[in-house]
């Protein structure tokens, strides 16, 4: 019997199954399967009849003990592989490399550059209002006047 069967036959004795039908055809098909099924049923029923398991305190003491024990006395997690610490190694390297360059072009000035390049008529103005002054034909922004 193979081990789908197996636990096709305990989920209908658990009764987990929506459909039982496909479980219901395998036992009416196969003697192996009835008495698998049967021998699930049998020990279903004498494990339901049993006490709930509860440990003692003194149990649970001890459990406690000898986990902390063990945990305590474990020897240290052993070092990585050559092949990690060098690949580790690389994307600092890589990242470094990334960083040194974003920040050349930002010290030569290729952002500001850029920046001063760039039309003046395009840029969105935030803020004020323009005001032209028509002798001189300049525009200047004046920050509008905080109150108290």
């Amino acid at each position: 019997m193979r081990e789908r069967d197996r636990e096709l036959i305990a989920a209908l004795v658990e009764g987990r199954l929506e459909d039982e039908t496909e479980a219901r055809a395998l036992i009416a098909s196969s003697e192996e399967a009835r008495k698998e099924y049967e021998a699930q049923l049998l020990a279903r029923s004498a494990l339901t009849k049993l006490p709930p398991v509860r440990m003692t305190e003194a149990e649970k003491a001890a459990l406690h003990r000898d986990l902390w024990t063990r945990l305590r006395s474990e020897q240290p997690r052993p070092r990585p592989s050559r092949r990690v610490r060098w690949s580790f190694a690389v994307a600092v390297l890589f990242l470094l490399v990334g960083l040194a360059g974003v920040l050349s072009q930002g010290l030569t000035g290729g952002l500001a550059e850029q920046a001063l390049e760039a039309p003046l008529e395009d840029a969105p103005l935030q803020g004020a209002p323009l005001e032209e002054n028509a002798d001189a034909g300049v525009v200047t922004t004046e920050a509008p006047a905080l109150s108290p």
